[in-house]
């Protein structure tokens, strides 16, 4: 490795053709590194070094580009990788390559998607391929891939550049590729009123996109039948001209049976660029059967729904920092722009003030790009006050006399993404002001997923709401 640049950070190895060559990425790191925990948008290349000459080739030789995810046929004789754009938004769509191990070229399988209509393909928006993928004749790789606001498994035909979406029971709103072989799929399935179970499938010879599911051993599902859920698409009532056609989808919980009001936890996901994909994850549970609706929003700029809508977002004239709970909210925010709309509001590791980040957070360039000055920003540029001036105004400090709703703060010690003085400083500014606010810190770092904290953080929010949705 010491023919390689030093600046370049070393991972995701995979073996070649007769063990002879190693296959791995590298993450340029000059001038530093910039964190990497869900950016899919780190310069990186891919190489491959001949462990007899030591030998080291760049096989993706454009400077600006991120990669991941390689993954060799069975019979090695190419391998598919994830493409996109180095820069700009931390998670976008992602090109299905592959890399031919005789002529040394690469080529696209599966192109960007810049507009999806109705349900159809909207591009691939996945973290990483399984570590295996192919069937077993080397012609067909499986995954799973967001697809607006369901999780759905894709089979694609790489000598064709086919794709095809594999059937799933339409009761399920997140099925996850977890490993193929010997022609079987096993993959985790789930829904918001559905917990995670295993399945394996078998793939039919003739249609590769026709599996047969069934449940490993007693592992069926266990289904909160108290519970329903819905996917509602909605079209926005601001026009955009530029991007007429956009649309964006809420999830909405609720229990079965409704026989009263019930109070409303709007739950948008931060990023802001991700989604929330129609899965079962227990405080969304937990929250239903305290009595609450919730409606999980994923507004205009989440991915899953082509790139336009990705890049959409970065032209909004003011940033909605997606957050965390609420009518009750998980937004900062809203709390400012709509203070009597909300009676109450659960942040975690809030987003308040993007000018104060740029020189704390483990990712400077994603205030640039959320900011709106994505292409003014390398590692050597120095902000200017108008940089300054611009991120202020777009942030929710701006709106901080305005905030009403009582606000509860969750903050972990160790977050990086978000460092605590942003959620401390806003608990200061809103207890100045008289607002009810309490704050918690947790010895976690961005996502506060200890068990512990995971658990603790879901009986502060539910007790917060409770207080402040009561009669």
């Amino acid at each position: 490795m010491s023919k390689l640049d030093r600046d370049i950070s070393f991972g995701q190895a995979r073996w070649g053709p007769n063990d002879e060559t190693i296959i791995f990425i590298g993450w340029k790191e000059f001038p530093y590194r910039l964190g990497v925990w869900a950016c899919r948008n780190r310069r990186s290349a891919l190489y491959a070094i001949n462990l007899e000459s030591k030998d080291i080739e760049c096989l993706t030789p454009d400077d600006n580009i991120c990669v991941r995810s390689p993954r060799f046929s069975p019979n090695l004789d190419s391998f598919i990788y994830l493409e996109n754009s180095g820069g700009g938004p931390h998670f976008k769509g992602a090109k299905l390559r592959k890399y031919d191990w005789k002529t040394k070229k690469n080529s696209t399988v599966v192109d960007l998607v810049e507009n999806a209509s109705g349900d159809e393909f909207p591009g691939i928006y996945v973290d990483y391929l399984p570590a295996r993928c192919w069937s077993e004749d080397g012609k067909y790789v499986y995954f799973s891939t967001i697809w607006r606001s369901r999780e759905a498994i894709v089979c694609i035909d790489v000598e064709n550049r086919q794709l095809q979406k594999v059937h799933t029971d339409e009761q399920f709103g997140s099925c996850d590729v977890l490993d193929v072989q010997y022609n079987m799929i096993v993959a985790e399935f789930s829904a918001p009123n559905i917990e995670p179970c295993l399945v394996i499938g078998q793939i039919d010879a003739k249609n590769r996109a026709t599996i047969g599911w069934k449940y490993l051993d007693s592992n069926a599902p266990v289904i909160h039948s108290d519970i329903k859920w819905d996917i509602k698409r909605l079209i926005p009532t601001v026009p955009n001209k530029k991007y007429p056609d956009l649309d964006y989808e809420i999830i909405v919980i609720s229990p079965t049976k409704m026989q009263e009001k019930y109070p409303l936890i709007i739950m948008p996901h931060g990023g802001p660029h991700s989604c929330f994909p129609a899965e079962f994850l227990s405080r969304r549970i937990g929250f239903v059967k305290l009595g609450y609706i919730l409606c999980i929003v994923n507004y205009r700029g989440s991915i899953g729904f082509g790139e336009a809508n990705v890049n959409h977002f970065l032209e909004i004239l003011e940033l909605k920092m997606l957050l965390m709970f609420s009518k009750l909210l998980y937004i900062a925010h809203m709390c400012g722009q709509y203070p009597d709309f909300y009676k109450a509001a659960v942040l975690l590791n809030p987003v308040i003030d993007v000018s104060n980040m740029m020189g704390i957070a483990d990712i400077p360039d994603w205030n640039w790009v959320e900011g709106g000055f994505g292409d003014n920003f390398d590692l050597s540029t120095i902000v200017k006050p108008d940089h300054l001036k611009a991120m202020w105004e777009k942030s929710p400090i701006s709106h901080i006399d305005k905030v009403r709703a009582p606000t509860l703060l969750l903050l972990g010690k160790k977050d990086l993404r978000v460092p605590m003085s942003q959620g401390l400083k806003y608990y200061q500014l809103l207890k100045a002001r008289k607002v009810p606010v309490r704050v918690y810190q947790y010895d976690d770092n961005h996502q506060l997923l200890k068990t512990k904290h995971d658990g603790d953080h879901f009986i502060q929010a539910a007790l917060w709401f409770y207080k402040y949705s009561s009669p």
